[in-house]
């Protein structure tokens, strides 16, 4: 909740300026967009790019002559039903058991531009066939395609019209807009956005909201 992280950083922060004990455990939330410093990073083995953003939030303002950040990687991991984060993970342990073997070969640094350029080598080679952003029959277009043929040459639905009408297709643009964008989904997990009362004036602002008529009035709540 937007409200609480907020006041959660508040207290962090407070508590680092102060220079007093903090351990906060957090999800991957705190690796983007969150100015906040700490001495050390433990994190749990996930994709390159995503230790690099955890790492970035170890002595970040240059207060420490160093920071320390450790990767865990348990033995008895289970990732199958966490496909994007398994990828991730198995190319990054690849990339650095790699640089175990030669490090000069990237330049002896762990995130640096050949480490990162290696990573994402291997893990879009391993996802290839989801560039194009496959669609199938139980999607919003209800037959089997991919984006990129529908907002190209869209052959499917071509061919559809051709055998219906027994005539070439007859319009030189072919893209089929409004079922690309029905059929994509920035996160594939359906989600709905929910308000509760939080603090004091939590209950008021949601019955406030409840009552309020003009989006300018919703936007401000």
């Amino acid at each position: 909740m937007p409200a609480h992280r907020l006041e959660v950083l508040y207290l962090i922060k407070d508590r680092i300026e102060k220079k007093l004990p903090v351990v906060c455990v957090s999800t991957q939330l705190i690796e983007a967009g969150v100015d906040i410093d700490f001495g050390t990073v433990i994190r749990y083995l996930a994709g390159l790019d995503s230790i690099t953003q955890a790492a970035g939030r170890c002595n970040r303002n240059g207060r420490r002559k160093t920071g320390k950040v450790y990767i865990i990687n348990p033995c008895n991991k289970s990732l199958d039903k966490l496909k994007d984060i398994k990828t991730g993970a198995d190319n990054a342990e690849r990339v650095l058991r790699e640089y175990k073997k030669a490090p000069k070969t990237f330049d002896n640094d762990r995130i640096g531009l050949k480490a990162m350029k290696q990573f994402y080598t291997y893990y879009f080679y391993d996802r290839h066939q989801e560039m194009c952003y496959p669609v199938n029959s139980k999607s919003t277009i209800e037959r089997d395609d991919n984006l990129f043929n529908l907002l190209s040459m869209n052959s499917v639905s071509c061919k559809q019209y051709e055998d219906l009408n027994h005539i070439n297709y007859p319009l030189p643009l072919r893209h089929s807009f409004q079922s690309a964008a029905k059929a994509f989904h920035a996160i594939d997990s359906p989600t709905r956005g929910v308000i509760v009362p939080y603090g004091k004036a939590g209950e008021r602002i949601v019955n406030d909201l409840c009552d309020a008529v003009m989006l300018e009035k919703q936007y401000k709540l």
